[in-house]
């Protein structure tokens, strides 16, 4: 049964190998001659995957006052990788926004951008063409949540400066996580590149209160901003070994 499963995960994806004398369906035996491999992965779509933030605190204010909320966000994903044998070590960082409808003349939006996400994943299964990754990451990201009071009422420049008339309140948090995931990965038939399927959790370390750096707020809920998460990457890789001979497979 597991066999099953397992092939059934494989069957989209195909990987690269460390041997030029192994078959596509053959275990990859790792030594320390094998090449080490540098890769950039990306989307090159609109949006790399999906972002759910869960921050029910600030929803829930929101809410109670009329707002429009929404946790979804399509997420542009940048991700630098050193592989060394069944070990991967990652550095990322995304960008993800979300617009919620207008709604009784108030709208808003959230912009999550993580600073840095560093992460080591081991290769529990890796054939010729296809890897199953665990990964294990610590990271920081910004939130920014900016609600709009929209006014159809016509004013002068002065008078909106000194009234806020058509007011934006943009609302920050920080947030230190653990990273928790899962990634398929393969080559593809022209061994190019790769491509990967990613998902995962990041559970924030700290409860936190949301605070704006332009007005002093005396009433911000706190949240402990977890998220969970889902990437479809384009992978690009290099390999090289110690003699910076290439493999071409």
């Amino acid at each position: 049964m597991k066999k099953i499963l397992l092939f059934t995960l494989m069957t989209f994806f195909v990987q690269t190998s460390f041997s030029q004398n192994l078959s596509d369906t053959t275990i990859v035996e790792y030594s320390k001659n094998s090449p080490k491999r540098f890769s950039f992965a990306t989307s090159f779509l609109n949006f790399g995957g999906i972002l759910w933030t869960t921050t029910p605190n600030l929803n829930e204010f929101l809410k109670a006052k009329g707002i429009p909320t929404c946790n979804f966000s399509s997420v542009i994903p940048l991700i630098g990788s050193y592989q060394v044998n069944r070990l991967k070590l990652n550095i990322e960082v995304y960008t993800g926004i979300m617009n919620t409808p207008e709604k009784s003349g108030v709208y808003s939006n959230l912009l999550g951008l993580e600073l840095g996400l560093f992460s080591t994943e081991y290769a529990v299964f890796a054939d010729r063409n296809n890897y199953l990754y665990l990964s294990l990451g610590i990271g920081r990201a910004d939130y920014k949540q900016t609600i709009t009071v929209l006014s159809t009422q016509s004013t002068t420049f002065g008078s909106a400066l000194q009234t806020g008339s058509g007011q934006a309140i943009i609302l920050k948090n920080e947030s230190t996580f653990l990273d928790f995931g899962l990634e398929i990965l393969n080559r593809t038939d022209k061994k190019t590149f790769w491509q990967s399927i990613k998902a995962g959790y990041r559970y924030g370390l700290k409860n936190s209160s949301w605070n704006s750096q332009l007005v002093n707020l005396t009433d911000t809920p706190s949240d402990r901003i977890s998220s969970f998460y889902f990437q479809y990457l384009i992978n690009l890789p290099y390999a090289s070994n110690l003699s910076h001979t290439k493999n071409s497979n």
